[in-house]
């Protein structure tokens, strides 16, 4: 699970990921956060073999960004391999058919 700490003494304002062996818990918190600066909306897909952490940056510069893992300990920030719609702050990952993609291409 990836959630948004929001502690406030000290402010935190990040991402931190939990695991657990069943959903119904019990959680296991990791010890540090997945990105340091104020995110919030992290939606989570699997993808080639890793995963893939949207996120809607909130710091300067706003923006939407994305972090992926393959191991769940090690977080690399890959927001410059990634394009957002402008002026949007939260998504979601859903699987969509070729033809769809296709389509959605062309209005590009």
């Amino acid at each position: 699970m990836v959630f948004k700490d929001e502690r406030r003494g000290p402010l935190k304002k990040n991402l931190r990921c939990a695991w657990a062996g069943d959903p119904a818990g019990p959680w296991q918190a990791g010890p540090q956060s997945v990105l340091k600066s104020r995110v919030e909306g992290p939606p989570v897909a699997r993808i080639q073999g890793g995963w893939l952490v949207c996120f809607g940056h909130h710091g300067k510069p706003q923006h939407c960004g994305a972090c992926r893992t393959a191991d769940r300990k090690r977080f690399d920030d890959v927001t410059s391999r990634m394009s957002f719609p402008p002026g949007r702050r939260h998504g979601a990952v859903v699987p969509i058919s070729r033809q769809d993609r296709k389509r959605l291409e062309q209005l590009h």
